[in-house]
């Protein structure tokens, strides 16, 4: 620890107990989810992980938790998606494809490509890494379209997950503040009020 700075320490929480801790899993049979479990703290699972894997999260923290004497609860459950709402599912589309959601995705890739590979990004291990491309990484970890298409999305992906306490909409650089702003108006005011109605009964 750096005295002058303070760089490097961690204060004590004034909040007793301390605010729950949320640990992110990034892989099939995850090891960090396993820890959270036996720890007692949150499970969340990372944007950038398949569907199929995002439920594993789940289905590893559950087994560890119950091995540790513990009772998971979903509703504990954060789960992170790229979402980008436009008027249109095709502009919304287009959109992505060439701003800093889709730019993102391609750099994360390339980083990738310089050690780990694209294992992360696969829903079927057998793919080869030119196939998680940014075709195949939106039909999957990212979710582009107009309200209606996005809550088709999600609930595809809820249906596969089972259910999960919070959506962490991810954020990226507004390359385009305008086209951002309404995206974030739509997700607002009309997905996530419809989102809790389908997956609640009540809009809120």
């Amino acid at each position: 620890m750096d005295t002058e700075t303070g760089i490097g320490y961690i204060p004590k929480p004034y909040q007793k107990p301390h605010p729950p801790i949320a640990v992110p899993g990034m892989s099939r049979n995850s090891p960090s989810m396993k820890t959270a479990a036996r720890r007692g703290h949150q499970p969340f699972s990372h944007c950038l992980l398949p569907g199929n894997v995002v439920a594993d999260c789940w289905n590893t923290y559950e087994t560890a938790a119950l091995e540790a004497g513990r009772q998971p609860d979903r509703s504990e459950w954060k789960v992170a998606r790229s979402i980008f709402l436009a008027d249109t599912t095709k502009e919304a589309l287009e959109r992505t494809r060439s701003n800093s959601l889709g730019q993102n995705y391609e750099y994360i890739g390339r980083l990738f490509d310089k050690g780990l590979g694209r294992r992360i990004y696969k829903r079927d291990l057998a793919m080869s890494d030119a196939d998680c491309n940014l075709d195949y990484l939106m039909t999957e970890q990212i979710i582009a379209g107009d309200v209606d298409e996005v809550l088709r999305r999600l609930l595809a992906l809820i249906e596969e997950t089972g259910p999960f306490g919070t959506l962490v909409l991810m954020s990226y650089d507004w390359d385009d503040k305008q086209s951002w702003l309404h995206s974030m108006e739509l997700f607002s005011k009309e997905l996530m009020p419809a989102l809790n109605e389908a997956v609640t009964g009540v809009r809120a």
